[in-house]
């Protein structure tokens, strides 16, 4: 794994839990508070004692019956069986609040499941799902809802009624559009839509107020409503892999949002307005066709990675330098033919990424470089002299020759 991966992944697990883990601790507190029961250690004298019971990865086919007569349970995993259907019994366990139910053979989300008054979190990931019931909007107390890698192509009305949703996992489905009015769900940090195949989102996503987290990679986006601009709490937004050749104006009014991925889309010029994202400490726009970079990047004060490989860059972007927090820089596969002088002046700088481009001469200024750890240069570039040289002048650095 590059070293810049790593430190992307853990820059994004710190933005990323920023208030989407009130499940987490959920559920963490009844493992704590509570004994975990399995199918075997069932029996008639513990029938109102069991609170929590998991029965993953069994080669179960359908619910034991045993389970409803269990009155106070409130925690259920039936994940990894190859289970076809949730029964309409189910609604007789009123005091369920967690339901696991991710890679079985389910079809649909039946109504006895918005009977579950009590649920707060409902995970079906990797089902075979089509259908959602129409009376899914009355689980109003739910934070958590988990349907990803299923086969959905629309929601209900209703999914616009979870008021109290917090967590939105929608990934790998069928959707070309997003039937959801956002107007009452004001409680949503995180929101994730990968891998659909949709083309814009509903031009209420701006009334999600809180929303910190999108991920909505690998679709067919091109662009964003305005409304994105009233997302004020957005703090990471991850969009590889879509049709963008610009970068939306509507995020430029973002001024708390960190972290952006535009990687492989189609983009070949930044706004000078860019400097309005001034939060800004990872920006990834690698596998565009970025010419070059406006002057007004120098005004990123607090960015922190920044990675351009891939593009038609032909000169290092001068802006760079003023950019005192910088900590990686990635300009591999470009055009570039020369580091400038005053390379020296990025004094946080780590890593540095030089490969594959037409760079055959390494300025004394950068071995001034204080923080400089890791620098990837072109083998064929250098000679084994000048190889050795460079290794020498960089004792105790990694230097890699591709």
């Amino acid at each position: 794994m590059r070293l810049i991966t790593l430190f992307l992944f853990l820059i994004s697990f710190k933005i990323c839990v920023v208030g989407q883990n009130n499940d987490f601790r959920t559920i963490q507190k009844f493992h704590r508070n509570n004994k975990t029961y399995k199918l075997d250690e069932i029996n008639s004298n513990n029938y109102d004692s069991i609170v929590i019971l998991k029965l993953d990865k069994q080669n179960l086919k359908r619910f034991p019956k045993v389970i409803f007569k269990l009155r106070n349970i409130q925690y259920l995993d039936i994940s990894e069986n190859n289970i076809r259907r949730i029964p309409c019994r189910i609604k007789k366990l009123e005091r369920l609040k967690i339901l696991f139910a991710s890679k079985n053979k389910l079809k649909k989300i039946p109504n006895s499941v918005t009977k579950l008054d009590s649920i707060l979190i409902l995970s079906a990931n990797d089902n075979g799902i089509k259908k959602i019931s129409y009376r899914i909007g009355n689980l109003n107390k739910m934070i958590s809802l988990e349907i990803s890698g299923n086969y959905l192509k629309k929601l209900p009305k209703s999914f616009s009624e979870l008021e109290s949703i917090e967590k939105l996992h929608l990934q790998g489905n069928k959707f070309k559009e997003l039937s959801i009015d956002f107007n009452k769900l004001n409680n949503l940090a995180y929101i994730g839509l990968s891998s659909n195949e949709l083309t814009t989102f509903p031009a209420t996503i701006g009334k999600a107020s809180r929303l910190e987290l999108i991920e909505a990679w690998n679709n067919q986006l091109k662009d964003l409503p305005e409304s994105f601009s009233e997302l004020k709490s957005l703090r990471k937004l991850i969009l590889h892999e879509n049709q963008f050749e610009k970068i939306p104006k509507s995020l430029l009014e973002l001024d708390k949002l960190q972290e952006v991925t535009f990687f492989q889309n189609k983009i070949n010029e930044i706004p000078e307005d860019i400097a309005k994202m001034n939060s800004l400490r990872v920006l990834n726009l690698s596998r565009n066709q970025l010419n070059a970079l406006p002057s007004s990047i120098k005004q990123l004060e607090r960015l922190e990675y920044l990675i351009l490989s891939e593009n038609n860059l032909t000169e290092f972007p001068i802006g760079v330098f003023e950019l005192n927090r910088l900590i990686s820089l990635d300009l591999d596969n470009n055009q570039i033919s020369e580091i400038p002088a005053n390379i020296n002046q990025l004094r946080k700088l780590k890593i540095l990424y030089l490969q594959d481009n037409k760079i055959c001469n390494i300025p004394e200024t950068l071995f001034e470089l204080p923080e400089l750890q890791y620098l990837y240069l072109d083998k064929d570039k250098f000679s084994t002299e000048e190889q050795k040289e460079i290794k020498e002048k960089l004792k105790d650095k990694f230097v890699y020759f591709k």
